[in-house]
């Protein structure tokens, strides 16, 4: 399922683009009244679509196809996830997460590079540890979520550019509607 022209009925623009089916396909159009009713019954589901609208289509698309576990999403499962997405434009060696702070969401790379400077002083670190994270690693501590622990390490750009967030409440409802990906984030730290 695809949903569009979300952005015009929530601004009463009319469509920036034309769609064109190439092949057949069945369409449900939903007048602009009765969306708006919809709206005015469940103001949650505006503000997701609203949050959705601010997107930079390109660039979420971009991080979730790089995204080895993202990448194989219905198309209903990414337009949820897109839903909670709230983008950011990171400078480098901005900080991301600060050691000590609790854990409240969870970043998922567009194409900035983040790092966590702190494993070059630790012992036994690999050069697989230090490398940056890239487009589509997605940085996730589900139990530390859940269990309102805090950051053990800085997280920083190492290099400017976009990334993700995900607010932890709004990961953990997408979780329990796609139970299948909470069993592939449950123990797991980075999903590259």
């Amino acid at each position: 399922s695809l949903f569009t022209g979300e952005g015009e009925l929530l601004t009463d623009a009319t469509h920036a683009a034309s769609a064109t089916a190439a092949t057949r396909v069945e369409v449900l159009e939903i007048e602009r009244g009765d969306v708006q009713y919809l709206f005015r019954r469940r103001p949650n589901l505006m503000a997701r679509i609203q949050q959705r609208a601010k997107l930079s289509y390109d660039a979420s698309w971009a991080a979730i196809g790089a995204n080895s576990v993202f990448s194989g999403f219905s198309m209903a499962q990414v337009t949820q996830l897109q839903s909670v997405m709230r983008q950011h434009e990171v400078g480098e060696g901005e900080v991301i997460w600060r050691k000590g702070d609790e854990v409240l969401d969870v970043v998922l790379v567009g194409d900035a590079r983040l790092a966590y400077r702190e494993l070059a002083d630790v012992r036994g670190a690999t050069r697989e540890d230090l490398e940056p994270f890239g487009p589509g690693a997605l940085l996730v501590n589900v139990y530390a979520l859940e269990n309102r622990l805090r950051h053990e390490l800085t997280l920083t750009a190492e290099r400017a550019g976009t990334i993700f967030h995900v607010i932890g409440e709004d990961l953990l409802d997408f979780l329990d509607n796609n139970p299948g990906a909470f069993i592939w984030m449950r123990d797991t730290l980075v999903v590259c």
